[in-house]
């Protein structure tokens, strides 16, 4: 049976210094998250424990998945099931473990699908093995970049390669905040290009199109999450109006959403609205479609929606 498990110089990648200082850069933002954000289930021991077992863990479980793909050794579909094992263990068994042996309440299946996609994006980060001028090297000598069809294209790679990225982490509902991570390095550089067509007419048509499609990602991603807060809201407001009916009935409010009908909690449930009663306030809202830690609530007193940032 063919040995995958991690050896010496598995090892000895996780030292490279661009790894670690990406997963430095991780580990700050997980406990940034763990100190401000005020989440039951996120706080700075998770952080530590999950985020340093996605680093030991998530190479592994990416290489073996595409060796085994690719080559189809011998029990190749057991050394698959096993990584997949390994990676379900750092997303949901030490989540589980973890948060029951503290006592924080457990929001499991939003974890499984958040931890999921940062576990196999950063095995995919750090699947390379080698440094990062041995990856430009290889980038640079990839047989299709030689092409004189994708000469033109190679000068756009970049442009496209990074708005994919932002489409992918800025596009999903309550994860559109992400896409400001990319306009801070986006604003500067578009003064840079800015300042080099000035001056640089054969950069024009070049820089303009790299420019085009960054903003044509930035406008579907603002887009998309205009819509998504529209129907969230008119979700809520659904949800709201049998609030109101049910008092209006009732003469007092429902001590929660059991007491609504079975299409208002489906449509709490896929909008993540909730509704409680506490010390004789009455609280309903919902996570921000744009940042899932934002919130609208709604003000009974006032009738109408109100924003706040955590």
């Amino acid at each position: 049976m063919e040995n995958m498990l991690p050896d010496s110089s598995y090892i000895a990648e996780l030292r490279r210094p661009w790894k670690l200082f990406s997963f430095a850069g991780g580990m700050v933002w997980l406990l940034y998250g763990a100190l401000n954000y005020g989440i039951s289930d996120w706080d700075v021991g998770i952080s530590l424990l999950m985020g340093g077992l996605t680093y030991l863990c998530a190479p592994w479980s990416i290489r073996v998945i595409l060796h085994c793909v690719r080559f189809r050794p011998k029990y190749w579909l057991l050394w698959i099931g096993s990584s997949l094992a390994v990676a379900l263990f750092v997303i949901d068994g030490v989540y589980y473990l973890y948060h029951t042996i503290v006592g924080n309440q457990m929001l499991r299946r939003e974890n499984l699908y958040a931890s999921s996609a940062l576990y196999f994006l950063a095995g995919c980060i750090w699947l390379y093995r080698g440094s990062l001028r041995d990856f430009v090297d290889d980038y640079r000598a990839l047989p299709i970049l030689q092409s004189p069809l994708l000469e033109k294209v190679k000068k756009l790679l970049g442009a496209i390669i990074g708005a994919g990225a932002m489409l992918l982490l800025a596009l999903p509902k309550y994860s559109g905040v992400s896409m400001m991570g990319f306009l801070f390095f986006l604003v500067p550089l578009n003064f840079y290009s800015i300042y080099r067509m000035t001056w640089k007419k054969e950069e024009r048509k070049l820089r303009l199109t790299r420019m085009a499609i960054w903003l044509a990602c930035i406008i579907l991603v603002a887009s998309t999450h205009y819509y998504m807060h529209i129907q969230t809201r008119i979700a809520a407001d659904k949800v709201r109006n049998e609030v109101l009916v049910y008092r209006g009935k009732q003469n007092t409010y429902p001590m929660d959403l059991n007491a609504l009908s079975s299409n208002a909690k489906e449509i709490a449930k896929i909008n993540r609205i909730a509704y409680f009663i506490n010390d004789k306030q009455v609280y309903l809202f919902y996570p921000a479609t744009f940042n899932g830690f934002n919130t609208y609530f709604y003000d009974f007193e006032a009738n109408t929606w109100r924003f706040r940032t955590d």
